[in-house]
């Protein structure tokens, strides 16, 4: 369905085979000389040792494409640094979204429009979206909060992509986003003008109330969400390093 309504997207894994019939059950992707992202961090040492701007357009990037998930009708529900592989080219690293295997339908209409049938199964209550990842997950989805809207169900992504973050912004992918993340962050960016200004980025997407987190994931990625440009700008200033404006990731 992502294939039919998007084409060949560089950013979305493109499944080569599956089987969903008996165990055991399995997808398979292109290989990715990157690996996941955990993997790839490690392999250079650490977030530690990635710059910061780096970090933020991967992010900025992974968002781009679950936007794009969400314009086709599917909810990854399982954004995480394991389901992020790296593709490496012209000595940058390209992230890739991949394993929808907990993925969710939105929008039947479109199914219906790609002469696909389908069962009432077939149309996941996203409720089930509990068998995602804890520490990723919003905090509605881990009480079984059905969402009666195609925008909450996408928030449910958006909330995953702010701790993502979080995470890379601290330079910890395991590190739990919890009461105290501001203080992590603080702890993390010495100028408090930028430090105010990635709190409330990561508020606006990991918001308990539905109406003031982002709505829309692609938003993230053009700047409708987070302050993307003039953060990367910021950022790069801080560490005096020097980068024209006109340079913002996600380009």
């Amino acid at each position: 369905m992502l294939k039919a309504r998007l084409g060949k997207r560089d950013d979305i894994a493109a499944v080569r085979d599956l089987d969903a019939s008996s165990a055991p059950f399995f997808l398979e992707y292109d290989y990715y000389s990157g690996g996941n992202l955990k993997r790839w961090s490690e392999n250079r040492g650490g977030l530690a040792n990635i710059s910061l701007k780096q970090r933020i357009d991967i992010v900025c990037k992974v968002a781009r494409a679950t936007g794009a998930a969400h314009s086709a009708g599917i909810v990854h529900r399982d954004v995480k640094p394991s389901n992020i592989l790296l593709r490496e080219s012209d000595g940058a690293a390209h992230p890739v979204l991949a394993d929808f295997g907990i993925a969710a339908i939105t929008d039947e209409d479109a199914l219906e429009n790609l002469d696909i049938t389908y069962s009432a199964d077939d149309l996941i209550n996203i409720a089930s979206s509990r068998t995602g990842t804890a520490m990723y997950a919003a905090p509605e989805t881990l009480k079984a909060k059905l969402a009666s809207e195609e925008a909450e169900k996408r928030q449910r992504d958006v909330y995953s992509l702010g701790v993502l973050l979080y995470q890379m912004v601290i330079g910890d992918l395991e590190e739990p986003i919890g009461e105290g993340w501001r203080t992590e962050i603080r702890r993390n960016i010495k100028s408090p003008d930028l430090a105010e200004m990635v709190e409330e980025d990561i508020e606006k997407a990991i918001s308990k109330d539905l109406s003031h987190r982002i709505s829309d994931a692609s938003g993230l990625a053009v700047g409708r969400g987070f302050g993307w440009f003039k953060m990367v700008f910021l950022v790069v200033a801080f560490r005096e390093e020097r980068i024209a404006v006109g340079e913002a990731v996600c380009d």
